[in-house]
């Protein structure tokens, strides 16, 4: 976590304060199917099982003539 300093003037002077800012991100999700890739059994594969795995209603039939 960093430290960002924050000054503010105003009629009666000057004031400085600190805020703390996070600055951790959300971690990597490749597929975008909202599981992480660290928990996602399939992290290529877009899915929305729990496991980050597609399921069945995912698949999309394909008939090859």
């Amino acid at each position: 976590m960093r430290t960002r300093i924050l000054a503010t003037a105003c009629a009666w002077g000057f004031a400085v304060g600190l805020a703390a800012v996070s600055s951790a991100e959300a971690p990597p999700d490749r597929d975008n199917d909202g599981v992480s890739d660290l928990a996602d059994n399939c992290p290529d594969n877009y899915g929305s099982g729990s496991d980050g795995c597609p399921t069945e209603d995912d698949i999309e039939e394909v008939t090859v003539v």
